[in-house]
C-alpha cells in the first residue's frame, strides 16, 4: 500500500470537527416528522385555487366540466392519468398529444 501510494504527495490537515458540517448533519438520526405530508391535498388546494382564480363564471365552469366529462379523448386522459399511461406507440389518436404532459 506505501508503495502505491509513493507516487502522490500527500499532505493531511486536521479539520476541527465544528467546520465539518455535512459530515454532523449525517450523522443526526433524521427529526420526527409531526405533520403528516399530502401530496394530494395539496394538490387538491392548488387546483381550488386555480378555479378560484379564473376569470369565468361558475354556469360557464359548469358547462366547460359537463362538456370534458362527455368529451372521448377527456375521459381518455382521465382514465390514464388515474390508472398509469402505457407505453407511446400504444396510446393511439389526439390523446398521443398529451402523452408529454
Amino acid at each position: 500500500m506505501r508503495m502505491k501510494l509513493m507516487r502522490y504527495s500527500l499532505t493531511s490537515i486536521h479539520v476541527p470537527g465544528k467546520i465539518l458540517n455535512t459530515a454532523g448533519t449525517l450523522s443526526q438520526s433524521p427529526m420526527d416528522n409531526k405533520e403528516e405530508y399530502s401530496f394530494y391535498e395539496e394538490l387538491e388546494l392548488y387546483a381550488n385555487h386555480i378555479l378560484e382564480e379564473i376569470p369565468v363564471t361558475n354556469s360557464k365552469l359548469e358547462e366547460i366540466m359537463h362538456h370534458q366529462q362527455e368529451d372521448e379523448v377527456c375521459k381518455q386522459i382521465l382514465i390514464y392519468a388515474s390508472e398509469g399511461w402505457p407505453d407511446k406507440h400504444l396510446v393511439q389518436g389526439l390523446v398521443g398529444l398529451y402523452y408529454a404532459y
